[in-house]
């Protein structure tokens, strides 16, 4: 799974990461994931916190 690209729809995406599998689950980046969704993600460094809005 060292590929950086995605197909949403037949179109190719890049990602910012390599997808990965750990213990039999498919770890993907969150950040493509929710604005394929249109999503906006917030990073917040001083808490390492991560959110999420639609």
């Amino acid at each position: 799974m060292d590929c950086m690209v995605a197909y949403v729809n037949g179109v190719v995406k890049e990602l910012s990461a390599a997808p990965v599998l750990a213990d039999g689950s498919a770890m993907i980046p969150l950040r493509f994931v929710s604005e394929y969704f249109d999503c906006e993600v917030s990073y917040v460094e001083s808490t390492r916190s991560i959110y999420i809005n639609n």
